[in-house]
């Protein structure tokens, strides 16, 4: 997974998923939110941004 803090910084080669929020990693529905969106950008063989 890649961490952008501002869309200048994203160098996407492809199609990706993003989530967009202020995310602290520690809240265990921001960990859930993030790693569903991680497996499912796995499972299609796309990038998690």
């Amino acid at each position: 997974m890649q961490v952008i803090h501002a869309l200048e910084e994203a160098n996407l080669s492809g199609p990706s998923y993003i989530t967009i929020g202020a995310f602290d990693g520690v809240h265990r529905g921001h960990q859930h939110l993030i790693g569903s969106m991680v497996k499912a950008a796995h499972r299609a063989g796309r990038t998690a941004v």
